[in-house]
């Protein structure tokens, strides 16, 4: 870019003398006129933040105001120019063909294996879990975020079976001006990753995992899903996002997924993998939410499983669709904790169930041995109505149980 062309970009921007442009930051206006930029001797521009942001950040601001210079303008479509046509799928009634499907899980359930799985049949053409058709083969693009390639992801793939010939993985980005390479941020790299879809003739499918992972610091998502929708339906692949779901219980799933409501919203699939209540070493993957399929498969089980003298785990599918309802599966479930005052009143209930006395240094011991302190167990005695006796002479104090009825807030204490 020339320095020509770079100031009608900047705000309140002028040259000095000796060829130095100065500019209120791009970036951050409140860093008032801390913008430079000159031209060095080789020929190359040169530009810096006096107050100190980024070189990246500021790359970013000036193309996003290039954009902006250009100017906006609605784009319209007259529905008698539109021609009608049917779904595709990449995995019918499951993952559509040019648009974004989201597989959203809590961690360690095997939500990537599940990805690389499906990306797997794709880069051989193999059948679909359940007595599935044979897919279409094509090539498969990457942006794995938490696994390394080499101990991680490659094994996996084979594992699953799959051709690592048609999967491309998106490790980095070069951003025009910077040699470094950057981690993909999905709000400012969406169109280059668009690009290269483009380019590759026999995509089929787009594997993002996890997407949180992408979006650098915009992590509510508004600025992305359309943009992401968008590259889904331009390239005709199918773009598969691996989300985990937020720790907050609630009923419906599709307040789970993690940073806004706007990953659900902008999905035309969503499916969940959670537990088998019943059996927690079985997976079970539902659809939570389907626009575009009235005549869905269901949900579907799996295993990880190791095969002998494999280097990584696979999915193991079982062979029948399922008729859990994800509503059913993934509801709360509160669970009764027992506290240790719920403990100590069991304890002397059980202690002086005979209602006979007891030396209360015996029954001190005894409930030590349970974790039972004697502060809680003076508390419990209050509630179960303990009546304690002091032995005359001796100085040992008894307990034993009331029989009758109400109970006292206190422990009795029997005068001698």
């Amino acid at each position: 870019m020339l320095l020509t062309e770079l100031m009608p970009l900047l705000p309140e921007a002028n040259q000095s003398r000796n060829g130095e442009v100065v500019s209120i930051c791009p970036v951050n206006e409140k860093h008032g006129r801390s913008f430079r930029a000159r031209v060095m001797p080789g020929g190359e521009l040169d530009y810096w933040c006096t107050v100190g942001c980024t070189r990246v950040e500021l790359l970013y601001a000036i193309q996003q105001a290039k954009l902006r210079k250009a100017g906006d303008a609605l784009v319209t479509a007259r529905m008698n120019a539109v021609k009608a046509g049917p779904v595709r799928w990449l995995w019918p009634g499951v993952i559509p063909l040019g648009k974004v499907t989201m597989l959203a899980g809590d961690p360690g359930l095997g939500k990537s294996l599940v990805a690389l799985d499906v990306a797997a049949r794709v880069t051989t053409g193999s059948a679909w879990p359940a007595g599935g058709a044979a897919c279409e083969r094509g090539t498969v693009l990457l942006l794995s975020a938490e696994d390394d390639l080499a101990d991680t992801v490659r094994p996996r793939l084979d594992a699953a079976g799959g051709n690592a010939e048609y999967m491309t993985a998106v490790q980095a980005i070069k951003l025009v001006g910077d040699k470094n390479e950057l981690a993909v941020d999905l709000s400012r790299d969406l169109p280059s990753l668009a690009k290269m879809a483009k380019r590759v003739t026999d995509i089929r499918l787009i594997v993002i995992d996890p997407i949180s992972a992408y979006l650098g610091g915009n992590s509510s998502l508004h600025g992305v899903m359309r943009p992401l929708a968008k590259m889904a339906s331009e390239s005709g692949a199918a773009v598969l996002c691996v989300h985990h779901l937020g720790k907050k219980a609630q009923s419906n799933p599709l307040y789970r997924l993690q940073g806004s409501v706007a990953f659900a919203a902008a999905a035309r699939q969503v499916l969940a993998v959670a537990a088998d209540p019943d059996d927690r070493q079985r997976r079970l993957m539902l659809p939570v939410k389907s626009n575009l399929s009235a005549d869905n498969i269901g949900g579907l089980a799996y295993r990880v499983a190791v095969a002998e003298g494999a280097a990584a785990p696979r999915v193991a599918w079982e062979s029948e669709p399922v008729e859990e309802r994800v509503a059913e599966v993934m509801a709360p479930r509160r669970e009764y904790r027992v506290s240790r005052l719920d403990e100590a009143e069991v304890f002397l209930h059980e202690a002086l169930a005979d209602g006979e006395e007891h030396a209360a240094e015996a029954i001190n011991a005894e409930a030590a041995k349970r974790g039972i302190n004697k502060m809680t167990l003076w508390r419990a005695g209050k509630t179960v109505g303990v009546r304690i006796r002091r032995e005359p002479g001796r100085g040992v104090y008894l307990w034993q149980a009331r029989a009758e009825e109400p109970r006292s807030s206190e422990p009795v204490i029997a005068k001698t």
